[in-house]
């Protein structure tokens, strides 16, 4: 799994949804992940829905894959050949799951699933630092799957798919689209159904790589956007950090506060505060293309020799 932009297009969440319905259709499956900007090196395995785990050590990334699949084991290594070997030998893997392995030369891979926010799929389409491009977009010629986020919100679809086949005639493509799941609140973890939020005045905060995707989110949801608050991707949270927040909501009269499961993981323990502070679960939804998919990822419908 992998993607050719700078964050934001939906990969974390795609890499959930396969190591899931892996599971389920009772596969042993891995997911060997980097660990991005964790504090500890070396090789760590989360197990048991991370409990137990510091996110810092492994990455909020790595943390909420382990928060969200509790049967699939979350190997955080740099690397991914000893992390491969790890899970073959420790827990028998019949999948392994690059999560951001596109890139990754060194190993052998049976298929490229490479991710596309089909809303701003290029940006200006010049690479890092010009633009948000990784590495060039003919580089997608060595995908075997692209998936296409927030299909159904893309400006000019056709177009899109177009210009993907004049640099990959032959990969399947896949539509997707993010989910609500549910909704709960921070402190009780108690839920509410998106329709009891409809038409309440809300901030909005985030700090991943693609604040817009979230916004967006928010306005799908129907509800008043009385401010919306953008921190660095990954931003670890200060107390100083949520009194700006809270600060700023009882400011615009909020009702109360959203933000994201990643976002959830790096804010620092509370306990009370005036508007509350409830989190959005989302996850990834095939809206097209899905039988062709597991064909591929069972064998039937690549040939790589």
């Amino acid at each position: 799994m992998g993607n050719i932009t700078w964050g934001g297009t939906g990969k974390t969440s795609f890499v959930s949804f396969l190591a899931k319905k892996l599971a389920e259709n009772n596969q042993k499956v891995a997911i060997l992940i980097r660990g991005y900007k964790r504090k500890e090196k070396g090789m760590i395995t989360i197990e048991d829905n991370g409990k137990g785990t510091n996110w810092q050590k492994v990455g909020d990334e790595a943390y909420l894959l382990a928060s969200q699949l509790n049967s699939v084991p979350i190997i955080v290594g740099q690397d991914r050949v000893k992390s491969g070997k790890e899970a073959i030998d420790k827990y028998s893997a019949d999948f392994l799951i690059l999560d951001d392995g596109f890139q990754h030369k060194k190993l052998i891979k049976d298929i490229d699933i490479v991710m596309i926010d089909a809303q701003d799929p290029f940006g200006n389409e010049k690479l890092i630092p010009a633009g948000k491009l990784r590495e060039p977009i003919g580089s997608i010629k060595m995908a075997d799957i692209l998936v296409l986020n927030r299909a159904k919100q893309a400006g000019d679809k056709r177009g899109l798919i177009s210009k993907l086949r004049e640099h990959n005639f032959y990969a399947h493509i896949i539509e997707t689209e993010y989910m609500v799941e549910k909704i709960y609140n921070l402190k009780d973890e108690n839920f509410i159904l998106p329709t009891e939020i409809k038409d309440k005045k809300i901030l909005g905060f985030c700090g991943i790589g693609n604040p817009l995707g979230f916004k967006r989110t928010l306005k799908d949801l129907e509800v008043k956007i009385t401010d919306f608050i953008v921190f660095p991707d990954h931003h670890i949270y200060k107390n100083k950090d949520v009194q700006r927040i809270q600060k700023q909501a009882l400011d615009k009269e909020s009702e109360l506060i959203l933000t994201t499961e990643k976002d959830k993981i790096r804010l620092p323990v509370l306990k009370d505060f005036k508007v509350p502070i409830y989190i959005i679960k989302t996850e990834s939804k095939i809206i097209s293309g899905e039988t062709k998919l597991w064909d591929m990822i069972y064998g039937e419908g690549i040939d790589k020799n």
